[in-house]
């Protein structure tokens, strides 16, 4: 049973900033299957009720070049291996983006993939299409189809779509259930060989909600691939505080012997000025409860988090574990995320998120360092980007730098030079209202900015599995995304009005 505990401390400890492995920039464009299936939401706009504006010009952009750095000339190569052409339709929405890649035998540029997607009226995302060009053949091939549904403009149901190129059909290979709020009741998806199509395991999440569209009861299930049916792994029955603060986590695993529940792990929330304090995990012991770790809070006269901090409880006291530190800027902006454990009697640093701005708020620096535990270096793994823009606040290049073990210093990678042109469009504006919560920029990149937030307010974000990413109470308008993988995630905002849930695009 302590198992299921140890897991949670690991999903804990990646709460708030990095539960998921980040997505290189630089590297999104390298034709690898894991990258395209992960950035296919980016382009999903809003799933407000949306109305048509007047037509404006809008800076769009409709190329992007990648380029290699030669370390042996120490400079840029001329000719990019790489480039990607944009088309919109009349509301300024990404309806195709190609991808080519350079042949140096022919001295040419070829298809290697494409996007396609179709919206409907409010600019809903209802078609994501992705073709793979076989050179052999001379001729596109489909891989993958995602098909959306919409209620009230709110994103009710999707399945994902994948073609098995040996028997040439479609079979369903993820599928996510939502109500007419935009919160999740079903999640499932199942994973293959991509060379044999062969099924090997899956995963099921059920959902039962509150009045605030909290869950209440969680059901996870595994596949058979056997008996190709889905059999029951561990439930989470939650306790709220008027339907909306989480008091109480109460975990069970399913015991296929008994086929019944048995009871495994516990997590306790308390909270100070209403903010989460302290989030205890307990496992049963077959007879009473035993304390295994707690997180605790700090916030800054802002309301803003400065520190979590994990402790193991040794029967007797508290042990170091690991913790976040958390540094802001006179604007009350993000700029550092420092992730230590606590290794022979002291803190030692593991991995940085860094964020540097201009006087526009533009960010024009992330910085990603990652120590050796051992050798207290950083390792291959380190990693920055630089941003730079026009005097429209565009974005125009962005260079990638890894780092060197051998020489330690920073060095040049890969750069993308992206193009605009004026595009005539409709504008389309989310209509308010008071139910609705307000995120913006969506698509965002680094930074998420919520309107209305009020001092009771707690923001909740999910992944497309329904896994609970990011979870603070707040009062500033901030919410640092950077480190979250290109897709789609959904937000939700409790408060003594009620809650609010709204999707959004991490690019």
């Amino acid at each position: 049973m302590k198992k299921l505990t140890i897991i949670l401390i690991a999903i804990l400890l990646a709460g708030f900033s990095m539960k998921a492995q980040l997505f290189n920039e630089a590297f999104d464009f390298r034709n690898e299957d894991y990258s395209i299936r992960e950035r296919k939401t980016a382009f999903i706009e809003n799933q407000k009720r949306l109305k048509l504006q007047p037509s404006e010009e809008k800076n769009l952009v409709d190329s992007s070049y990648y380029y290699q750095w030669n370390e042996l000339t120490g400079s840029w190569l001329t000719t990019p291996y790489r480039k990607v052409k944009y088309e919109y339709n009349s509301q300024g929405h990404i309806t195709i983006y190609k991808y080519y890649k350079w042949q140096a035998s022919t001295n040419n540029w070829v298809d290697d993939y494409e996007v396609r997607m179709v919206y409907d009226a409010h600019g809903n995302l209802t078609e994501w299409v992705y073709n793979k060009y076989n050179t052999d053949l001379n001729a596109w091939e489909p891989y993958e189809h995602d098909t959306l549904i919409y209620a009230n403009n709110i994103l009710i149901s999707e399945t994902w779509s994948f073609y098995n190129k040996l028997n040439q059909t479609w079979f369903t290979g993820e599928s996510w259930k939502y109500n007419n709020n935009g919160a999740p009741i079903e999640d499932w998806y199942i994973y293959w060989d991509y060379l044999t199509y062969v099924v090997e395991g899956g995963f099921k999440a059920n959902y039962i909600l509150n009045s605030l569209d909290q869950p209440t009861e969680t059901i996870y299930k595994d596949y058979d691939t056997l008996t190709k049916v889905w059999i029951n792994n561990s439930k989470i029955e939650s306790t709220y505080q008027n339907d909306s603060t989480l008091l109480h986590d109460l975990i069970y695993v399913w015991d296929d012997a008994k086929g019944s529940w048995a009871i495994s792990d516990q997590n306790l929330y308390t909270y100070i000025n209403n903010r989460l304090s302290e989030m205890l995990m307990q496992y049963w012991t077959g007879s009473a409860w035993a304390t295994t770790a707690h997180a605790l809070y700090e916030f800054n006269s802002g309301n803003q988090i400065t520190r979590e901090l994990i402790q193991n409880w040794n029967g007797i006291s508290w042990d170091n574990f690991s913790q976040y530190i958390y540094t802001y800027d006179s604007n009350n902006k993000l700029t550092e995320n420092l992730l230590q454990f606590f290794t022979n009697y002291s803190w030692v640093n593991y991995r940085l998120s860094g964020y540097t701005y201009d006087n526009n708020n533009n960010l024009t620096e992330r910085l990603y360092k990652r120590w050796d535990q051992a050798t207290g270096l950083l390792t291959s793994a380190s990693y920055k980007y630089l941003y730079t823009y026009n005097a429209g606040n565009l974005n125009t290049q962005t260079i990638y730098q890894r780092w060197n073990t051998t020489n330690p210093d920073w060095v040049n990678s890969i750069r993308t030079d992206y193009y605009y042109s004026i595009h005539v469009v409709f504008g389309i504006t989310p209509t308010e209202n008071q139910n609705t919560l307000a995120i913006y920029p969506n698509p965002a990149t680094n930074m998420l900015f919520v309107k209305g937030l009020t001092a009771t307010s707690v923001i909740s974000i999910y992944d497309l599995n329904s896994k609970l990413l990011i979870r603070n109470q707040m009062t500033n308008n901030q919410i640092d995304i950077a480190d979250l993988p290109a897709g789609l995630y959904t937000l939700r905002m409790e408060n003594s009005k009620g809650r609010s849930t709204v999707k959004f695009i991490k690019q």
